[in-house]
């Protein structure tokens, strides 16, 4: 089977490509990359290990054609392609939406009209509950918009993955508070009690793929533990600067930023779940620094 991957060649979809084992499992026999990012593609391609063929295509979610060049023949599509970046999402909403929204339409619709069309699955966020962003809203009505081809016919399965952050993602406040630690500079924390859901790369992937394979036809929601900001920068000052007491400024929450997050309407709520003990964080951000050679 043919699975493609929109925005495949960032962090995500390479983990995904890491799971040999999983894609064969699921029946994967040629896995096609869309994203915009040339030089991402040159990298990925060189650096690719799988078994599995691997082809990339450029194109933008927002080019319905291009899309439907794309989608054609697939069999499987994870569709992760998205403006993610809050800050500069609320600076340009219109752009945002056009990709988020637009262009899950635009996903969506061709996987639809795919010969050969079975199952697909798009990656959300903790943030499209009950958001309060304009990214959030976006995400919360690709959503709706995927799900929605649902109703009018049975034989293609669409379904959602909903999870908070991924560990040590790119640009992530553990990426940013890394550099800062290193330079013996303050980091910046919203509120001593915000807390935040993680899950590490790997599992993230592993998530993905198997609602791809077991797709109910819903949000699929992971059962997530979280953590507190406080402990996830006093882990990470400590790791660089021994015996020196953390430097951060209390900034305060801004409109576009929750104390804690939920992962549904209903919950559960990122404080009220298990919290990751201090030694589980220093593991985490050990192997992240083994794993990029900081």
């Amino acid at each position: 089977m043919n699975l493609v991957i929109t925005g495949g060649s960032g962090s995500l979809g390479k983990a995904i490509l890491k799971q040999q084992g999983l894609l064969r499992n699921i029946g994967v026999t040629r896995i096609r990359v869309i994203s915009r990012d040339e030089q991402k593609q040159v990298s990925l391609m060189r650096h690719y290990e799988g078994e599995i063929p691997l082809d990339c295509f450029l194109g933008d979610v927002a080019d319905k054609e291009r899309m439907q060049f794309a989608l054609k023949d697939a069999h499987l599509v994870i569709h992760a392609a998205a403006q993610k970046h809050i800050d500069k999402f609320e600076l340009d909403v219109p752009t945002g939406y056009k990709t988020n929204i637009e262009g899950t339409r635009n996903v969506s619709q061709a996987f639809a009209d795919s010969k050969n069309a079975v199952s697909g699955i798009f990656v959300s966020t903790d943030k499209a509950a009950l958001p309060i962003t304009s990214y959030g809203i976006s995400k919360l009505a690709a959503e709706h918009s995927w799900l929605w081809h649902n109703t009018y016919q049975k034989e293609i399965k669409f379904g959602v993955c909903r999870y908070g952050n991924i560990w040590a993602s790119r640009g992530s406040v553990v990426e940013t508070w890394s550099k800062k630690a290193k330079n013996k500079e303050a980091f910046l924390l919203t509120d001593i009690e915000c807390t935040r859901f993680f899950m590490t790369m790997n599992e993230a992937a592993c998530f993905v793929l198997r609602s791809l394979f077991e797709n109910q036809k819903k949000v699929h929601i992971p059962e997530m533990k979280a953590a507190r900001m406080l402990d996830i920068a006093e882990v990470i000052w400590e790791h660089h600067n021994l015996g020196l007491r953390l430097n951060y400024q209390v900034v305060g929450m801004r409109s576009i930023e929750k104390v804690h997050e939920i992962l549904s309407a209903e919950g559960p709520v990122s404080n009220a779940v298990t919290q990751f003990t201090k030694d589980e964080l220093r593991k985490m951000y050990e192997d992240w620094l083994n794993e990029n050679h900081c």
